[in-house]
């Protein structure tokens, strides 16, 4: 019986699709408890109240999403 000395590309190719998966729902969990423990442990207010709000598809604010946290 001959044995394979190197591993076939196409489970190669599955492997790192799985390691990509894994990484991707990694940082999505990382993303959701960091943003869970800002609404969590802090109160917060927008700076601009009249800032314009820009874009069709995706609208956004002009200048960003200032706001100011108070520690609970």
């Amino acid at each position: 019986m001959k044995q394979i000395s190197y591993i076939p590309s196409h489970l190669l190719h599955l492997e790192l699709v799985l390691r990509h998966a894994l990484a991707k729902e990694y940082s999505r969990l990382t993303v959701l408890t960091f943003v869970h423990n800002v609404v969590k442990r802090f109160i917060w207010e927008l700076v601009l109240l009249e800032e314009k709000i820009t874009g069709d598809m995706m609208p956004s604010p002009e200048q960003g999403l200032a706001i100011r946290l108070y520690s609970h």
